[in-house]
């Protein structure tokens, strides 16, 4: 893995800084419907800003955050991957044999600056030791969820819309970005802009989709003010945006 960009700076007014969320576990017949949903978000942003230059951020988990930056890459994109621990000790939590081969392939990507998220303060960094502590682990998780959102423009949630119960950093991280109610207060947001999140319907693996739904569909969610805003208008707002945003000095924390 390469060493950390530290700190990362602003993506500027000429690039736009993507982040992922979204589920670990996607059903196998969805993923050609959620790969083209991706890959044409690039598409549409390219289309209406030829000369943005777009980076992706994603921690490289299974699911939607692999499925992200496999077409990110495709489509000729750096990807950023902030990870919670070293990739030897990462891809043993992983479910699959192709997650973990993935996860390999991809943190060795030229394209791919991966790098392990430090500690933090007062912490030894004895990772085979947080790994195994559930609750140290999960929030590595939520520190790494919380680099990708802080560093972002926009968002590409690839997730159930919140549908089944239960906790959901994805489903938290969402209604922050877009300040719903219920969703966890972060303070500032990162960019001048209400939180924008591509967010694709995808069903989790076990279930099926909602009645007159079909995985893949796609909308632009924005927070308070943006309604009736043209989609265009808040991409152009979003792009201008982009290069004036400083880091939040918090992000959700919990869920899972």
């Amino acid at each position: 893995m390469r060493s950390p960009p530290d700190p990362v700076p602003p993506s500027g007014p000429a690039s736009l800084r993507l982040g992922v969320v979204g589920h670990t576990s996607l059903r196998p017949e969805d993923l050609p419907a959620l790969t083209a949903s991706v890959r044409a978000i690039f598409s549409e942003l390219r289309g209406l800003f030829p000369s943005v230059r777009l980076q992706l951020l994603s921690s490289l988990a299974e699911g939607a955050d692999q499925l992200c930056a496999e077409a990110a890459l495709a489509a000729g994109i750096d990807v950023i991957a902030p990870l919670p621990f070293p990739v030897e000790l990462y891809r043993t939590r992983f479910r699959s044999d192709a997650a973990r081969l993935a996860l390999d392939r991809l943190a060795r990507h030229p394209a791919v600056n991966a790098f392990c998220l430090d500690a933090g303060p007062g912490a030894t960094g004895d990772f085979s030791a947080m790994i195994a502590d559930d609750r140290r682990r999960r929030q590595r998780y939520v520190d790494a969820a919380r680099h990708v959102v802080q560093r972002s423009d926009a968002l590409v949630a690839v997730w159930d819309e919140g549908r089944e119960p239960g906790p959901s950093l994805t489903a938290e991280i969402v209604a922050w970005r877009t300040r719903a109610p219920g969703g966890a207060e972060a303070g500032a947001a990162n960019s001048a802009e209400p939180g924008l999140v591509f967010s694709i319907y995808a069903p989790r693996a076990g279930s099926g989709p909602e009645p007159g739904r079909v995985p893949g569909e796609t909308r632009l969610l924005a927070g308070p003010g943006a309604q009736g805003v043209p989609r265009a208008e808040l991409l152009g707002r979003l792009v201008r945006a982009s290069g004036v945003r400083s880091p939040g000095p918090g992000a959700p924390a919990g869920g899972s």
